[in-house]
């Protein structure tokens, strides 16, 4: 069993429904290969066969478009299942803020960067995540180069405590 096949048919009813009301979101006049695919996926389940579905989306012999589609497929289900959860679980949460403060300090928008660096920090700490809170205080360090305002010294301070909670 394949990657996409193990996720496909362990998703639940909710998540299915979740990720087909994602998929609607871009209208189209024909039927999506990637609804054709994913719902073959989940009818047949254990019994999925890729030459069979291959034959059925594609009249070509090349297996280019196949694979295309099966790795946007990937893609979109994963982008459905993480809009569904990232709200779910706190750990999960920490690591979304701390991808926005990537993606803020790649656009060069530091002050915004701070902000759910600050938010990030402050839910790491509530839920006790030591490892995150390395990363986080490692966030501060980088981005003290950028804003004056972000003494190092407090985070270098407080990285040396963090191996000292973990430990406990």
């Amino acid at each position: 069993m394949d990657i996409i096949n193990n996720i496909i048919t362990n998703l639940n009813k909710e998540e299915v429904r979740f990720f087909k009301l994602y998929l609607s979101r871009i209208e189209t006049e024909d039927d999506r290969k990637d609804v054709l695919f994913f719902d073959y996926v989940r009818k047949h389940g254990e019994k999925y066969d890729d030459d069979k579905i291959f034959k059925r989306l594609y009249s070509s012999s090349d297996k280019n478009a196949f694979y295309r589609l099966k790795n946007r497929l990937m893609r979109e289900l994963n982008k459905s299942i993480t809009l569904q959860h990232f709200d779910s679980e706190e750990l999960v949460y920490v690591f979304r803020l701390l991808a926005l403060v990537k993606f803020y300090i790649n656009k060069n928008q530091v002050t915004t960067a701070h902000y759910f660096l600050k938010k990030a920090e402050s839910k790491a700490q509530h839920i006790e995540s030591y490892e995150l809170l390395d990363l986080i205080y490692g966030e501060f360090i980088k981005l003290s180069r950028e804003m004056v305002s972000i003494n190092p010294v407090t985070y270098i301070e407080k990285r040396k405590v963090t191996p000292k909670n973990l430990r406990r």
